[in-house]
Protein backbone atom coordinates (compact mmCIF):
# COMPACT_ATOMS: atom_id res chain seq x y z
CA UNK A 1 0.00 0.00 0.00
CA UNK A 2 1.11 3.06 -0.89
CA UNK A 3 1.35 6.00 1.59
CA UNK A 4 -1.93 8.43 1.52
CA UNK A 5 -2.25 11.93 2.44
CA UNK A 6 -6.02 13.52 3.52
CA UNK A 7 -5.51 17.13 4.20
CA UNK A 8 -6.95 20.08 5.77
CA UNK A 9 -6.31 23.37 6.91
CA UNK A 10 -6.76 24.49 10.27
CA UNK A 11 -8.60 27.59 10.01
CA UNK A 12 -7.37 30.16 12.55
CA UNK A 13 -4.69 28.50 14.40
CA UNK A 14 -2.12 31.10 13.27
CA UNK A 15 -4.32 33.81 15.09
CA UNK A 16 -4.78 31.66 18.18
CA UNK A 17 -1.68 30.64 18.95
CA UNK A 18 0.11 33.38 17.72
CA UNK A 19 1.96 31.06 14.98
CA UNK A 20 3.81 32.77 12.02
CA UNK A 21 2.15 31.11 9.55
CA UNK A 22 -0.97 29.02 8.62
CA UNK A 23 -0.49 25.74 9.33
CA UNK A 24 -0.88 22.48 7.11
CA UNK A 25 -2.37 19.21 8.76
CA UNK A 26 -2.68 15.95 7.31
CA UNK A 27 -3.67 12.40 7.70
CA UNK A 28 -0.69 9.71 6.88
CA UNK A 29 -1.37 6.32 6.01
CA UNK A 30 0.88 3.67 5.54
CA UNK A 31 1.67 0.03 5.48
CA UNK A 32 3.58 -1.62 7.62
CA UNK A 33 4.17 -4.63 8.77
CA UNK A 34 1.36 -5.30 6.96
CA UNK A 35 -1.19 -2.74 8.69
CA UNK A 36 -2.33 0.16 8.04
CA UNK A 37 -0.76 2.99 10.67
CA UNK A 38 -1.90 6.56 10.70
CA UNK A 39 -0.04 9.64 12.10
CA UNK A 40 -1.53 13.54 12.04
CA UNK A 41 1.60 15.68 10.46
CA UNK A 42 1.49 19.39 11.07
CA UNK A 43 4.07 21.48 8.88
CA UNK A 44 3.56 25.06 7.87
CA UNK A 45 2.56 26.75 4.89
CA UNK A 46 3.80 27.62 2.41
CA UNK A 47 5.68 24.22 1.98
CA UNK A 48 8.69 25.67 -0.60
CA UNK A 49 11.31 24.83 2.01
CA UNK A 50 13.86 23.32 2.07
CA UNK A 51 14.20 19.61 4.31
CA UNK A 52 13.45 20.66 7.94
CA UNK A 53 13.53 19.31 11.42
CA UNK A 54 11.48 16.19 12.07
CA UNK A 55 9.92 16.17 15.81
CA UNK A 56 8.12 12.62 16.51
CA UNK A 57 5.82 13.21 19.17
CA UNK A 58 4.05 10.00 20.73
CA UNK A 59 0.92 9.63 23.14
CA UNK A 60 -0.07 8.33 26.63
CA UNK A 61 -1.91 5.49 27.37
CA UNK A 62 -5.37 5.22 25.64
CA UNK A 63 -4.61 8.38 23.72
CA UNK A 64 -3.82 9.05 19.89
CA UNK A 65 -1.61 11.86 17.68
CA UNK A 66 -4.54 14.49 17.50
CA UNK A 67 -5.11 14.33 21.31
CA UNK A 68 -1.77 14.54 22.33
CA UNK A 69 -0.58 17.38 20.24
CA UNK A 70 -4.04 19.58 21.33
CA UNK A 71 -2.20 18.54 25.32
CA UNK A 72 1.24 19.36 24.46
CA UNK A 73 0.31 22.69 21.40
CA UNK A 74 4.19 22.67 20.83
CA UNK A 75 2.84 24.16 17.43
CA UNK A 76 2.04 27.42 19.58
CA UNK A 77 5.17 27.60 21.19
CA UNK A 78 7.73 27.04 18.69
CA UNK A 79 7.42 30.58 16.85
CA UNK A 80 9.76 29.03 13.92
CA UNK A 81 8.28 27.60 10.39
CA UNK A 82 11.03 25.18 10.55
CA UNK A 83 9.99 21.87 12.17
CA UNK A 84 7.69 18.99 11.10
CA UNK A 85 5.58 17.78 13.91
CA UNK A 86 4.32 14.12 13.20
CA UNK A 87 1.68 12.40 16.00
CA UNK A 88 1.99 8.64 15.18
CA UNK A 89 -1.51 6.51 16.34
CA UNK A 90 -0.73 3.61 18.14
CA UNK A 91 -3.10 1.01 17.61
CA UNK A 92 -5.84 0.92 19.51
CA UNK A 93 -4.05 3.44 21.94
CA UNK A 94 -1.79 1.20 23.33
CA UNK A 95 2.23 1.21 22.65
CA UNK A 96 3.87 -1.70 23.50
CA UNK A 97 5.57 -1.87 27.00
CA UNK A 98 7.26 -5.25 26.86
CA UNK A 99 9.86 -6.60 24.30
CA UNK A 100 8.73 -8.66 21.84
CA UNK A 101 7.45 -8.72 17.86
CA UNK A 102 4.36 -5.65 19.21
CA UNK A 103 7.28 -3.46 20.18
CA UNK A 104 8.82 -4.33 16.98
CA UNK A 105 5.90 -3.94 14.98
CA UNK A 106 5.72 0.12 16.35
CA UNK A 107 9.55 0.84 15.93
CA UNK A 108 9.30 -0.49 12.33
CA UNK A 109 5.87 1.87 11.68
CA UNK A 110 7.65 4.78 13.41
CA UNK A 111 11.28 3.91 10.67
CA UNK A 112 8.79 3.87 7.84
CA UNK A 113 7.00 6.51 8.45
CA UNK A 114 9.96 8.75 8.36
CA UNK A 115 11.03 7.07 5.67
CA UNK A 116 8.10 7.98 4.10
CA UNK A 117 8.55 11.73 4.98
CA UNK A 118 12.18 11.89 3.84
CA UNK A 119 11.00 10.31 0.59
CA UNK A 120 9.03 13.35 0.14
CA UNK A 121 12.07 15.45 0.57
CA UNK A 122 10.57 17.32 3.44
CA UNK A 123 12.73 16.06 6.65
CA UNK A 124 16.81 16.52 7.18
CA UNK A 125 17.86 12.71 8.49
CA UNK A 126 20.21 14.29 11.10
CA UNK A 127 18.01 16.64 12.41
CA UNK A 128 15.53 13.91 14.11
CA UNK A 129 14.01 14.43 17.56
CA UNK A 130 11.69 11.93 19.69
CA UNK A 131 9.15 13.47 22.64
CA UNK A 132 7.03 11.06 24.04
CA UNK A 133 4.24 11.23 27.30
CA UNK A 134 3.89 8.85 29.28
CA UNK A 135 3.71 5.44 28.00
CA UNK A 136 4.90 7.37 24.71
CA UNK A 137 8.18 7.99 26.28
CA UNK A 138 8.71 4.19 26.93
CA UNK A 139 8.26 3.58 23.13
CA UNK A 140 10.53 6.32 22.56
CA UNK A 141 13.11 5.12 24.20
CA UNK A 142 12.36 1.67 23.33
CA UNK A 143 12.55 3.01 19.78
CA UNK A 144 16.19 4.51 20.83
CA UNK A 145 17.27 1.31 21.88
CA UNK A 146 16.24 -0.47 19.02
CA UNK A 147 18.34 1.75 16.63
CA UNK A 148 16.02 3.91 15.22
CA UNK A 149 17.77 7.44 13.90
CA UNK A 150 19.77 8.91 13.56
CA UNK A 151 18.23 10.61 16.60
CA UNK A 152 18.95 14.13 17.30
CA UNK A 153 17.43 14.10 20.84
CA UNK A 154 15.07 12.42 23.15
CA UNK A 155 12.72 14.21 25.58
CA UNK A 156 10.10 12.26 27.73
CA UNK A 157 7.92 13.52 30.06
CA UNK A 158 6.33 11.41 33.26
CA UNK A 159 7.63 8.46 31.48
CA UNK A 160 9.68 5.25 33.60
CA UNK A 161 12.22 3.17 30.98
CA UNK A 162 11.48 -0.43 30.24
CA UNK A 163 13.39 -2.86 32.99
CA UNK A 164 14.54 -4.75 29.98
CA UNK A 165 16.09 -2.10 28.04
CA UNK A 166 18.59 -1.07 31.01
CA UNK A 167 20.85 -3.98 30.14
CA UNK A 168 20.15 -4.42 26.56
CA UNK A 169 20.29 -0.74 25.25
CA UNK A 170 23.25 0.32 23.42
CA UNK A 171 22.89 3.44 21.06
CA UNK A 172 25.17 4.07 18.47
CA UNK A 173 26.27 7.39 19.80
CA UNK A 174 26.16 9.88 22.66
CA UNK A 175 21.90 11.04 23.10
CA UNK A 176 21.03 14.53 24.52
CA UNK A 177 18.34 13.68 26.51
CA UNK A 178 15.58 15.41 29.12
CA UNK A 179 13.71 13.56 31.51
CA UNK A 180 10.42 16.10 32.86
CA UNK A 181 8.35 15.01 36.11
CA UNK A 182 5.06 16.42 36.30
CA UNK A 183 3.75 14.88 39.62
CA UNK A 184 3.27 16.33 42.86
CA UNK A 185 6.17 14.30 44.24
CA UNK A 186 8.26 13.17 41.71
CA UNK A 187 11.75 12.68 42.71
CA UNK A 188 12.26 12.08 38.99
CA UNK A 189 10.91 11.25 35.95
CA UNK A 190 12.96 7.97 35.48
CA UNK A 191 16.14 7.09 37.35
CA UNK A 192 16.63 4.17 35.44
CA UNK A 193 16.43 6.09 32.25
CA UNK A 194 18.98 9.17 33.38
CA UNK A 195 21.15 6.84 35.23
CA UNK A 196 21.30 5.09 31.76
CA UNK A 197 21.83 8.06 29.15
CA UNK A 198 24.04 9.56 32.07
CA UNK A 199 26.26 6.65 31.90
CA UNK A 200 25.93 5.76 28.07
CA UNK A 201 26.97 9.85 27.44
CA UNK A 202 29.86 9.68 29.40
CA UNK A 203 29.03 12.38 31.94
CA UNK A 204 31.37 12.74 34.73
CA UNK A 205 29.35 13.90 37.82
CA UNK A 206 25.75 13.53 39.08
CA UNK A 207 22.97 16.42 38.73
CA UNK A 208 23.23 19.57 40.15
CA UNK A 209 19.65 20.80 41.00
CA UNK A 210 18.90 25.11 40.53
CA UNK A 211 15.95 26.56 40.49
CA UNK A 212 14.81 27.09 36.96
CA UNK A 213 11.78 29.54 36.88
CA UNK A 214 9.14 31.06 39.28
CA UNK A 215 7.53 33.44 36.70
CA UNK A 216 4.53 34.38 39.21
CA UNK A 217 4.90 35.90 42.48
CA UNK A 218 1.89 34.49 43.71
CA UNK A 219 2.74 30.90 42.70
CA UNK A 220 5.23 28.82 45.45
CA UNK A 221 5.52 26.35 43.02
CA UNK A 222 8.99 26.36 41.65
CA UNK A 223 10.79 24.01 38.69
CA UNK A 224 14.26 22.99 38.89
CA UNK A 225 16.58 21.86 36.58
CA UNK A 226 19.49 19.06 37.34
CA UNK A 227 21.98 18.99 34.68
CA UNK A 228 24.40 16.34 34.45
CA UNK A 229 28.23 17.93 33.76
CA UNK A 230 30.77 16.39 31.60
CA UNK A 231 28.48 14.48 28.94
CA UNK A 232 29.02 13.70 25.17
CA UNK A 233 25.69 15.40 25.07
CA UNK A 234 23.35 17.22 27.27
CA UNK A 235 21.06 14.95 29.49
CA UNK A 236 19.07 16.28 32.49
CA UNK A 237 15.80 16.78 34.11
CA UNK A 238 13.49 19.02 35.12
CA UNK A 239 10.67 18.52 38.26
CA UNK A 240 7.98 20.58 38.73
CA UNK A 241 7.22 21.34 42.86
CA UNK A 242 4.29 22.48 43.60
CA UNK A 243 3.57 23.31 47.11
CA UNK A 244 0.02 21.75 46.97
CA UNK A 245 -2.11 25.50 46.19
CA UNK A 246 -1.17 26.41 42.90
CA UNK A 247 -1.53 24.69 39.91
CA UNK A 248 1.88 24.68 37.74
CA UNK A 249 5.42 26.19 37.98
CA UNK A 250 3.87 28.41 34.91
CA UNK A 251 6.91 28.29 32.93
CA UNK A 252 5.70 30.37 30.06
CA UNK A 253 1.69 29.92 31.33
CA UNK A 254 -0.08 31.94 29.53
CA UNK A 255 -3.78 30.48 30.38
CA UNK A 256 -4.75 31.08 33.68
CA UNK A 257 -8.08 29.50 33.15
CA UNK A 258 -6.60 26.12 32.61
CA UNK A 259 -6.99 22.79 34.33
CA UNK A 260 -4.13 21.78 36.87
CA UNK A 261 -2.81 18.85 34.09
CA UNK A 262 -3.18 21.14 31.34
CA UNK A 263 -1.16 23.89 32.60
CA UNK A 264 1.45 21.57 33.86
CA UNK A 265 1.31 20.18 30.30
CA UNK A 266 1.94 23.38 29.42
CA UNK A 267 4.92 23.63 31.13
CA UNK A 268 6.44 20.57 29.99
CA UNK A 269 5.74 21.27 26.23
CA UNK A 270 8.02 24.81 26.84
CA UNK A 271 10.44 22.97 28.57
CA UNK A 272 10.44 20.43 25.61
CA UNK A 273 11.14 22.85 22.78
CA UNK A 274 13.25 25.13 25.17
CA UNK A 275 15.69 22.18 25.01
CA UNK A 276 14.92 20.51 21.57
CA UNK A 277 15.65 24.12 20.11
CA UNK A 278 19.16 24.07 21.71
CA UNK A 279 19.75 20.91 19.36
CA UNK A 280 18.61 22.54 16.27
CA UNK A 281 14.42 21.60 15.95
Amino acid sequence: MSPKWSTMLVAAFCAMSEVPQALAAAYLTIDSAGLARTALVIEHAPLKLARRPLVIVLHGENGNGARVRHRLRLESITHSAKPIFLYPDAIHGHWSDAVGAAATRDVAMLRDMTATLERRGLVNSRLIFLVGDSTGGAMAIRAVCAGLGPIAGLATIDTTMPADLAATCAPPKPLAYIAIATGHSQATASPAALAFFAKSDGCAAGPSPAPLVVSDPRNRDVAYVERFSGCKAPVEQVRIIHDGKATSAKIGASDEGASSRAEKMNDAAHLVWAFLKKLGA
